[in-house]
C-alpha cells in the first residue's frame, strides 16, 4: 500500500473529539484501533479494511488546508510504543 496515497475522513465529531482541524491544516499521530472506535457509528468497509489490519499501531495523518474537509492523508504507521 502506498501510503502517500491512502486518505482517511474524519468526521466533524471526530474532529472535535480528537482536537484536530476539519477544515485547515493539522497532523494527527493516533493508534488505528483507536480511529476505527473514535467514529460513531462505525467506518465504512473501505476504512475498515485500511484500518483492521493495522491494529494499536500508531498512524501519522497529515491534513492540508486545501484538502477536502475531513480528508487526512495516511503518512505512515509506526508499532505502538509500549507503555511501562
Amino acid at each position: 500500500m502506498d501510503m502517500e496515497e491512502t486518505e482517511v475522513y474524519l468526521d466533524r465529531d471526530q474532529c472535535t473529539h480528537l482536537e484536530v482541524e476539519y477544515f485547515e491544516a493539522d497532523t494527527l499521530n493516533i493508534p488505528a484501533d483507536a480511529l476505527l472506535r473514535s467514529k460513531r457509528g462505525g467506518y465504512d468497509s473501505y476504512h475498515c479494511e485500511l484500518l483492521e489490519p493495522m491494529g494499536s499501531n500508531i498512524i501519522n495523518l497529515l491534513r492540508e488546508r486545501a484538502d477536502h474537509p475531513g480528508w487526512y492523508r495516511m503518512l505512515g504507521a509506526r508499532g505502538r510504543v509500549s507503555e511501562r
